[in-house]
């Protein structure tokens, strides 16, 4: 796993927001820290046609990096941002006890970058839509709402991003 993470030597995980200090990660630093958790298991999930999956990833449990963060008292979310823009909110203290991991490896084999992404979160047990491929920041809130108001939205040339193209 190495090896693949070197092919990847610029992706990077930000992990921000109230924490008492900020974490910038690469891949390969995550395994050398974190590579005597890595777990083969099968997650089963809930896809948004109501049908269950049950599929084999490779990763490691988020539960064991946010132990080694300083999380604030007051963060009760986390929100996990893709290089797609695509977002998802989680609790933090169910990703902590639960099987919530981030994988590189489906069936086997690392993942289709195009279908899941370099990386993914899988969340065992729950919504597949909670499965953010190519997640690079997490940012830990107080509160969290999916409703942003009208006044808050930005233009769309206001956003600047990268592609899974690019990236």
């Amino acid at each position: 796993d190495s090896e693949f993470a070197q092919t990847i030597p610029e992706y990077r995980i930000l992990f921000t927001g109230l924490l008492d200090e900020d974490l910038e990660i690469t891949f390969s630093n995550i395994l050398d820290r974190y590579g005597r958790s890595i777990k083969t298991f099968d997650a089963k999930g809930v896809r948004s046609d109501g049908e269950e999956v049950e599929i084999e990833f490779t990763g490691i449990r988020l539960g064991d990096i946010f132990d080694d963060l300083s999380i604030k008292a007051e963060a009760k979310y986390v929100i996990a941002y893709a290089t797609d823009l695509y977002a998802a909110d989680y609790d933090i203290e169910k990703i902590k006890k639960e099987d919530s991991y981030l994988v590189w490896k489906k069936e086997g084999q690392y993942l289709n970058p195009t279908a899941d992404g370099v990386l993914k979160i899988v969340v065992d047990g729950g919504p597949t839509y909670k499965w953010v491929k190519n997640p690079v920041l997490f940012e830990f809130v107080e509160q969290f709402s999916d409703l942003v108001p009208v006044a808050d939205r930005l233009e769309v040339d206001a956003i600047d991003f990268v592609s899974e193209q690019n990236f």
